[in-house]
């Protein structure tokens, strides 16, 4: 039987190193398509194709995706908590994903797997699940809108005949993680984490995420979304193990809400009047002092997919560090 061919963009991240490294372990051809400036450490020794190029350039796409490509798994994304970074996140997260889809179709790839993100569903009140309403779509924070917009652009192309899917990823957690919490578990280590966010929400390990998306491969329901999530904390409490695994004390505190919010404030004045880029922006504070928690009930009875305490999240993290 000929192995099934994968076409993957972000493979040079968080999740998408992971996403390679299962579908290698299930016998699949990977090509990675990535910018020609991107830093190739996590997929360093692996059997797979590398495609340096842009989405901006079309013809560039066309000629990456090899032919008779079973899968596309869309994951490269840009995120951001900074306005000043809006149109970037517009430019890479709904037009670039309006091009490959329009490439997608052209090509006639089986199916498109599309990697967007609890953030489409904005700060339920309750634990949502799939039904909830897109309230990214008018949400102040641009990377909230601009994934949810991306959607809006997949089932579009659902309509004009591709074969779709949508996962939903929550708060990441996992191996080759250095930027996201990743980065949060090296400050603790090093004792640099002066406080812990007020807030609280839903986990997911990123093998576990990415296992799912191979899944929605053959499982997965054309033009239907899929939450990943599973397993709920609070930041506090993320922090308190990060400790425990580490060795240390307990030392970081729950920072309060209100002067985290003057923090963001002040640096955001600093960052107009110096032209750079702000330590802590008002759109993170929204998002670290809120709640919001997501049911992956779908996924586990539709693709299998399996929740794992957040303990062992962190474990996997600091394997990779």
């Amino acid at each position: 039987m000929p192995r099934k061919k994968a076409f993957v963009t972000g493979a040079t991240g968080f999740l998408g190193a992971n996403l390679v490294r299962e579908l290698l372990a299930q016998k699949w051809d990977v090509t990675a398509f990535h910018r020609a400036s991107s830093d190739l450490w996590r997929l360093k020794g692996l059997p797979i194709k590398l495609k340096a190029g842009s989405f901006s350039q079309h013809e560039s796409l066309l000629t990456a995706i090899p032919d008779h490509t079973d899968a596309v798994f869309h994951v490269a994304a840009c995120v951001s908590f900074w306005r000043g970074d809006d149109a970037q996140m517009e430019q890479d997260n709904v037009q670039a994903t309006k091009t490959l889809l329009a490439v997608a179709l052209k090509r006639k790839v089986r199916r498109f797997i599309h990697t967007s993100s609890v953030a489409v569903y904005g700060f339920p009140k309750t634990k949502a699940d799939e039904s909830f309403p897109h309230e990214g779509l008018k949400s102040h924070i641009g990377y909230f809108r601009t994934k949810a917009q991306a959607e809006v652009e997949v089932q579009k192309a659902v309509q004009e005949g591709l074969d779709a899917v949508i996962l939903n990823p929550a708060n990441i957690i996992g191996p080759y993680d250095r930027e996201h919490w990743g980065k949060s578990l090296i400050r603790v280590k090093e004792g640099n984490m002066p406080g812990s966010p007020p807030g609280a929400g839903s986990f997911v390990h990123a093998v576990e995420a990415a296992k799912a998306h191979v899944t929605a491969f053959t499982k997965g329901k054309k033009g239907e979304n899929y939450i990943l999530a599973g397993t709920d904390a609070t930041y506090p409490e993320i922090f308190k193990t990060i400790e425990e695994i580490c060795g240390l004390p307990q030392k970081v505190k729950t920072a309060p809400a209100g002067m985290l919010k003057v923090y963001a404030w002040a640096s955001q004045v600093l960052s107009n009047i110096r032209g750079k880029r702000p330590e802590i922006t008002p759109e993170i504070v929204t998002l670290l002092c809120s709640q919001a928690f997501f049911d992956s009930s779908k996924a586990e009875k539709e693709l299998g997919f399996k929740p794992r305490p957040i303990k062992e999240m962190l474990l996997d993290c600091l394997k990779t560090m």
